[in-house]
């Protein structure tokens, strides 16, 4: 929606005709000016958009399209209470993922790339392909053998990066 589409659709929920002289004089505008917002999709400047919000009482953000709660909360109005937490369930992860997810996190930032930089090269390999997910992106053109792997982490075992 527009910004006059939203103005013209809350001053006519508030009994006030969009374009009319009424509406204009109370942000200090005119006709023409307010006719231009629909006609030539322009949105008005800040001050203008601040008066027009004011008016209405409507934020400032709801005319702007940022949002489409109306409510302007800058004046004392207060958010509704977010609704309760949904309870969630949680699963165990098995040992092993536990105790590599554990030293993985003991690794610093760039020792942690290289280890994905193995692992993803690890997945790479014909016994993994068919249970990734997104595998569409893998290169299918080139086999991946355990010397490959190994040269790799010889290369990511240097200080080269």
């Amino acid at each position: 929606m527009s910004f006059y589409d939203r103005y013209a659709a809350i001053a006519e929920k508030r009994g006030l005709e969009p374009c009319s002289q009424k509406a204009a004089s109370l942000f200090g505008s005119t006709k023409a000016t307010i006719s231009k917002w629909n006609t030539k999709d322009i949105t008005p400047l800040g001050n203008t958009v601040a008066a027009v919000a004011d008016a209405l009482e409507v934020s400032t953000d709801y005319l702007l399209g940022r949002t489409d709660d109306p409510t302007d909360y800058a004046k004392g109005k207060t958010k509704p209470a977010d609704p309760a937490p949904q309870k969630t369930v949680s699963f165990q992860r098995p040992a092993a993922d536990s105790n590599l997810m554990q030293l993985i996190s003991k690794l610093d930032p760039a020792d942690r790339l290289r280890a994905e930089g193995v692992i993803q090269g690890m997945l790479m390999q014909d016994k993994y392909l068919d249970s990734l997910p997104n595998a569409a992106h893998v290169r299918t053109d080139v086999k991946v053998t355990p010397e490959m792997i190994a040269h790799d982490e010889d290369i990511m075992d240097g200080d080269d990066f």
